[in-house]
C-alpha cells in the first residue's frame, strides 16, 4: 500500500501543474468576448420587440441552433461529472434512463405535441390553466414543486426532465418554418370564422345604381369571437353605442371602465380601419354604429374547492360581439317608435279620456 504522505506529496505535487496557461486564458478571454459581442448585438442594434423574439427567437430558428442550445443546458459540467461518478460507484443500471428516453418522446411528440402546437402554447402551465382556469393553478404549481423535490428517486426526476426536453425541442422545431406556422394561423382563423356568417356579408354584391337611383351607402360587418366576458354584461354596452357616430361612440367608451367597453371600443376601431382600407370608405368619421349586439359562446367548466373536501362547479362563459358601421349620418331616433311630441301627448291623453268607460253608467 502507498503511504498516505506519499499520496498527498503526489497530489500536491499534481496540483502544482493545475493552472492556467497562455492557451487557456486565451481560450477564456475569447469565450467571455463572443458572449459580449452577442449581447451587445442583441441589446444595441437587433433589439427585440415583444417576448416571442426574446424568449423564442421569432419562431425562426433552424433545427440546428436548438438542438446544440438544447444539448449544451443539458449536458453541464456537473454531468460530466456525476454520471460517471454515478456508474462507477452503483453500477450501470443508470443506463435504462436511455430507454425511457426513448419511450417518453415517442408518447411525447405523438400525443401531447399536437395539442400543444395547435393552441401555440410554450408551457405545461399554459395550457393547465386553460383546461383548469386560473383558481386552480396554485394547487397545481405546488404538485409539480413537490413532484421536483423527491431527490430520492433519481428514475422519476429523469423521466420528467426528459418530458420537459422533448416538449421544448419538438416544440421550438415544429415552430422554425415562419412561413409554415403564419399559414398554419390563417387556416385556424378562418376555420375558427367559418361557422360565423356575419363575416360574409362584406363579400356581397350589390347590382349597380342608376344615376337618379340614391346612393346606396357602404357599410362594413365586423365582429370579435370568443371574448372572456359575460354576455349579459356585454349586451348592455352593444345597446349603449347603436346610434352614434364613431367617433362620439369611441369618446363615450373611453369614460366607461369597464372591459366590455374595451372589447366594443377595440372591435368599432378594427372595423372603422377596415372600412376605410378595405371597402372604400372616403372619411373614417362618416360613419355610424348601424348594428350592435353580441351573443354567447363556448362555456368552459372549473371546480372550485369548498370546505371539507368539497367542490362545486364553476363556469367561465365566452361572448362574441358583432358590430355593423354603415356610411353616413346616424338617424335622429334610432330606436322605434318615434318618441312623442307634447302636442302628440296631450292628443292621445285627451282621446284616452274620451274614451274611457265609467263603471255603471249608460
Amino acid at each position: 500500500m502507498i503511504d498516505n504522505n506519499v499520496t498527498s506529496t503526489l497530489i500536491g505535487h499534481k496540483l502544482e501543474h493545475l493552472t492556467f496557461g497562455w492557451t487557456d486564458y486565451m481560450l477564456f478571454i475569447s469565450l467571455l468576448g463572443v458572449s459580449i459581442i452577442i449581447g451587445v448585438y442583441f441589446g444595441f442594434f437587433k433589439k427585440q420587440d415583444n417576448t416571442t423574439e426574446y424568449l423564442l427567437g421569432g419562431k425562426t430558428m433552424s433545427f440546428f441552433p436548438i438542438s446544440m442550445s438544447l444539448i449544451a443546458s443539458h449536458i453541464s459540467g456537473v454531468s460530466l461529472l456525476g454520471v460517471p461518478s454515478e456508474v462507477y460507484q452503483y453500477g450501470s443500471q443508470y443506463a435504462a434512463c436511455i430507454f425511457t428516453s426513448f419511450i417518453t418522446c415517442t408518447i411525447i411528440a405523438y400525443i401531447y405535441l399536437p395539442v400543444f402546437f395547435k393552441l401555440q402554447l410554450t408551457s405545461i402551465f399554459e395550457y393547465l390553466e386553460i383546461r383548469f382556469a386560473r383558481p386552480n393553478m396554485n394547487s397545481i404549481r405546488c404538485s409539480f414543486q413537490r413532484l421536483s423535490l423527491l431527490n430520492n428517486k433519481p428514475f422519476l426526476n429523469e423521466l420528467v426532465g426528459t418530458l420537459r426536453r422533448s416538449i421544448v425541442l419538438t416544440g421550438k422545431s415544429f415552430s422554425s418554418d415562419q412561413n409554415t406556422d403564419h399559414q398554419d394561423d390563417t387556416d385556424e382563423y378562418e376555420n375558427e370564422h367559418k361557422k360565423f356568417k356575419w363575416l360574409d356579408y362584406n363579400n356581397k354584391f350589390f347590382p349597380i345604381q342608376s344615376s337618379d337611383e340614391e346612393r346606396r351607402p357602404a357599410y362594413v360587418c365586423h365582429m370579435k369571437a370568443n371574448v372572456k366576458y359575460s354576455p349579459k354584461k356585454l349586451w348592455y354596452i352593444a345597446c349603449f353605442v347603436r346610434g352614434m357616430t364613431v367617433d362620439e361612440a369611441i369618446k363615450q367608451l373611453s369614460f366607461m371602465h369597464k372591459k366590455g367597453a374595451v372589447i366594443v371600443k377595440e372591435t368599432i376601431l378594427e372595423a372603422q380601419n377596415l372600412a376605410v382600407s378595405k371597402h372604400n370608405v372616403e372619411f373614417k368619421s362618416n360613419l355610424w354604429v348601424a348594428e350592435s349586439f353580441c351573443n354567447k359562446s363556448i362555456v368552459y367548466k372549473g371546480i372550485r374547492r369548498h370546505a371539507r373536501g368539497r367542490v362545486g362547479e364553476v363556469r367561465y362563459t365566452y361572448s362574441n360581439y358583432f358590430v355593423r358601421l354603415e356610411e353616413g349620418k346616424p338617424p335622429e331616433n334610432y330606436y322605434l317608435p318615434v318618441p312623442k311630441t307634447g302636442e302628440q301627448h296631450l292628443e292621445s291623453w285627451l282621446k284616452q279620456m274620451r274614451m274611457r268607460k265609467i263603471i255603471n253608467s249608460l
